[in-house]
């Protein structure tokens, strides 16, 4: 099963962003747009989620389901 996170960080928050995306990178995460990424673990996206809204800015998880 795949995820998918969207996320908003305010763009003050530099280092964030920074921290956000080698945690993403660190566990093979897909960079599909700017601030949209694919994964497959659902826990560590969690983790990235709560990161995120601590810090200030908004996450969604969605699971990724192919219809057509």
């Amino acid at each position: 099963m795949s995820y998918i996170i969207l996320f908003d960080i305010p763009r003050n928050m530099g280092y964030l962003q920074v921290k956000i995306n080698r945690l993403l990178h660190s566990i093979n995460a897909q960079l599909i747009q700017h601030s949209v990424w694919e994964s497959e673990d659902l826990n560590v996206l969690k983790q990235v989620s709560n990161l995120i809204k601590e810090g200030g800015g908004k996450a969604i998880i969605l699971e990724k389901k192919i219809v057509e």
